[in-house]
């Protein structure tokens, strides 16, 4: 009788260590879960920041580009044609930072 009572003790203890080391490999699991999501996150934060810089340095060189065009003229009226191809130059600029 006494062997069995070990034999179930020592079946019991191997199916704790047996849960615990499961519920350890889920932890780890989760945890890994939650560090790619981090990481997916950052690179998408990445992304969209360096996106929007190359449209801020974008916008800010057609501005520059414009301001030039503008200055070029001095006091002299600009043509039609290229006044409005740098109001539309401008509003591209505009509408490029959003």
């Amino acid at each position: 009788m006494q062997e069995l009572e070990r034999l179930a003790a020592e079946a019991d203890r191997r199916e704790r260590e047996k849960e615990l080391r499961e519920a350890e490999q889920r932890r780890c699991w989760y945890a890994a879960v939650a560090r790619a999501r981090e990481q997916q996150i950052e690179q998408h934060r990445a992304t969209i920041l360096t996106g929007q810089i190359r449209a801020w340095r974008q916008a800010e060189e057609i501005r520059a580009f414009c301001q030039a065009a503008r200055a070029r003229a001095g006091d002299a009226p600009v043509a039609a044609d290229e006044a409005d191809w740098l109001e539309w130059a401008e509003r591209t600029r505009c509408n490029s930072t959003s």
